[in-house]
């Protein structure tokens, strides 16, 4: 389930640079400021804890603003929404501190450096229906990183989610849709898109009102997927 409790937060360090000296001295993010927002719950322990990397390569700061500029743009109408958590170029811990619901944050962290995940990027708005849209590109230094958080969090969600809810985008290999009909407090109904492509995940998120907007994360999900496969397509040509 997802929550919207308010919990301290840092703004995001805007640069590629800075993004960079972070991964390099894996600083941590301490944050200051507070705003209520939806949460995915903490993936499910898996039977065997995956091993540590040795190391996990360094991302280029192409790499990174490649990633954040294959991000769905927002609709020309839609509202800056501010919830306190960082936007564009994010890094582990700031994945973490995002995604993660806080009592989650300390197992997560360490699970998906065990899964050699390098960085992320991350655009969000609410749409002129005061729907709230997040998206989501999670980058790992190999595809079965992305394969295991992949596996964990459909997973997690088949729990979470309406039973006999999901379903998927035919153009899309490795996706899955699901959705939760109930109405939160809030009264939106929500709908969530996995999909692996090679060594990234893409993952959009929806609350809108009354019903779960399936077609706004299928439509984004395709154009997330276009965008990062020609990405990995250009770089494996290189």
């Amino acid at each position: 389930m997802f929550d919207r409790s308010t919990t301290a937060r840092r703004p995001l360090v805007g640069t590629a640079s800075v993004l960079l000296l972070l991964l390099a001295t894996g600083c941590s993010t301490a944050h200051t400021s507070t705003a209520a927002q939806p949460r995915p719950v903490a993936p499910s322990p898996s039977g065997s804890a995956a091993p540590t990397p040795t190391s996990v390569p360094s991302p280029s700061s192409a790499d990174i603003d490649k990633l954040v500029a294959d991000l769905p743009p927002a609709p020309s109408d839609s509202k800056h929404f501010d919830d306190g958590q960082p936007l564009g170029a994010l890094t582990l811990d700031q994945f973490v501190s995002s995604f993660f619901s806080p009592t989650a944050q300390a197992s997560a962290h360490a699970t998906e450096s065990a899964r050699g995940l390098q960085f992320a990027a991350r655009r969000n708005w609410m749409s002129v229906s005061s729907a709230f849209v997040d998206t989501y590109l999670i980058r790992f230094s190999t595809p079965k990183g992305a394969e295991s958080f992949y596996d964990a969090r459909l997973a997690e969600d088949a729990s979470k989610y309406d039973a006999g809810g999901s379903s998927s985008v035919p153009q899309i290999p490795n996706n899955k849709i699901f959705v939760k009909t109930g109405l939160d407090k809030y009264g939106n109904a929500l709908a969530r898109i996995f999909v692996q492509a090679g060594n990234t995940v893409i993952t959009v998120y929806t609350a809108s009102p009354a019903t779960p907007d399936k077609d706004t994360v299928s439509a984004l999900a395709l154009q997330a997927y276009h965008a990062v496969s020609a990405q990995q397509g250009a770089a494996g040509s290189s």
